[in-house]
C-alpha cells in the first residue's frame, strides 16, 4: 500500500513538473517576443496592399520609443489579397486618436521593418480593436535607387557611345591597313 501511494505521488509530481515547465516555456517565449502577459494592452489593426517584409514581433514605435510590437500579419479574410496587420500597444493609458496612422518604415540600412505610430489630431479616441489608417514610407534603398536611376541611364548611354567610337576606329584602322597589302 505504501509503495502504491509513492507511485501515485511520484506520477503526480511528474505531472506537476510538466505543467510548470510548459507554463514557464509559454511565458518565456512571449517575453522574448516582447509581449507582457501581465499588463493591459491595446490592440489595433491596419490593412496594407504590401507589407514589404514586415513580420510578427517587429517593433511599434512612437517618437523613437518602442511602445509595442506587431502581433500578427495575415491575409484579409474577404479574399481581396490585402494584408491585415495586428499591433499591440503595451500601455493601455495611451490615448490613440481615431485618425492615427500606422506607417511601415525601415529603421535601419539593413532592410529591417517597423511600424511608426503617427498620432492624429482627432478629438475622438480609437477604441481597442479598431482599424487605423495605414501608410508606407519608402525605404532608404528604394530612395537611393530612384536617385541613381538617371545616373545609371547616362552611364549606359556613355558606354554605348564609347563602344560605337571604338568600333568605328577599328574599322578605320582595318581599312587603312588593308589598303597597303598586296592582293
Amino acid at each position: 500500500k505504501v509503495i502504491r501511494l509513492m507511485k501515485i505521488s511520484r506520477e503526480f509530481l511528474i505531472g506537476v513538473i510538466v505543467v510548470v515547465v510548459i507554463a514557464i516555456l509559454y511565458f518565456g517565449i512571449n517575453y522574448l517576443k516582447g509581449i507582457n502577459l501581465f499588463s493591459k494592452q491595446q490592440t489595433f489593426f491596419a490593412v496594407y496592399d504590401d507589407v514589404q517584409g514586415l513580420t510578427a514581433s517587429n517593433p511599434l514605435i512612437l517618437n523613437g520609443f518602442k511602445i509595442g510590437l506587431v502581433r500578427d500579419v495575415g491575409l484579409n479574410e474577404n479574399g481581396d489579397g490585402r494584408i491585415v496587420v495586428e499591433v499591440i500597444i503595451n500601455d493601455n493609458k495611451l490615448v490613440i486618436p481615431k485618425d492615427t496612422k500606422l506607417e511601415i518604415f525601415s529603421p535601419d540600412f539593413f532592410g529591417g521593418k517597423a511600424i511608426r505610430l503617427i498620432m492624429g489630431d482627432s478629438s475622438v479616441a480609437a477604441m481597442d480593436s479598431d482599424t487605423l489608417t495605414s501608410a508606407i514610407k519608402e525605404d532608404f534603398t528604394k530612395t537611393l535607387q530612384k536617385e541613381f536611376e538617371p545616373l545609371k541611364q547616362k552611364t549606359q548611354d556613355l558606354i554605348a557611345g564609347v563602344d560605337k567610337v571604338v568600333t568605328n576606329l577599328n574599322k578605320v584602322f582595318a581599312d587603312t591597313a588593308a589598303q597597303g597589302l598586296p592582293l
